[in-house]
């Protein structure tokens, strides 16, 4: 699959896809479109698992051999953008590997997507995941994209990999 429209989201926004919450695998696919929203992911917005735990075990979310190869950004106060997911909710478990980013990935920019350095837009910017409150796992994957967090008002974060982890962990 290969996305190479311009995605804007009021909140999840995904260059693939916008929710994933109960499951599923995305292999193979890209996107060249720019995403901007509240919470934005290159390739998914939300990694949200609802259901039980599957009965063989495994990843409740895959990505795999993916690319987004667009800008990420964020325009919402408390928002965040990844240049693979925005944010992996706890409870969810995601895979990704033999995954890229090109992209750049903003969180801060003012709601015409105009670096504001005095906006109080933008929390959390990650090159590969914005927040990650789940069980991560990446592997072979590798993040090429500048991450910038703009903004002087709000205490927020910025990592090349991962902005944020929360209590689950990260593999």
């Amino acid at each position: 699959s290969r996305n190479y429209g311009k995605v804007v989201a009021l909140n999840f926004g995904g260059g693939i896809a916008s929710v994933a919450d109960n499951g599923g695998t995305i292999v193979g696919s890209e996107n060249f479109g720019q995403v901007t929203g509240a919470y934005c992911g290159g390739i998914l917005g939300n990694a949200e698992y609802l259901g039980s735990a599957n009965a063989q075990g495994g990843d409740h979310i895959v990505i795999d051999s993916s690319v987004n190869h667009a800008s990420v950004s964020t325009t919402a106060k408390y928002g965040s953008s990844g240049g693979i997911i925005s944010v992996v909710l706890s409870g969810s478990t995601v895979h990704i590997r033999n995954t890229v980013n090109e992209g750049n990935v903003y969180s801060g920019l003012d709601s015409t997507g105009i670096v504001d350095t005095d906006s109080a837009n933008g929390f959390v910017a990650g090159g590969f995941v914005s927040i990650s409150e789940g069980v991560l796992t990446i592997e072979n994957s590798e993040n090429k994209g500048d991450v910038t967090r703009y903004g002087s008002k709000l205490r927020g974060c910025a990592g090349g990999f991962l902005g944020y982890v929360g209590t689950e962990g990260v593999y």
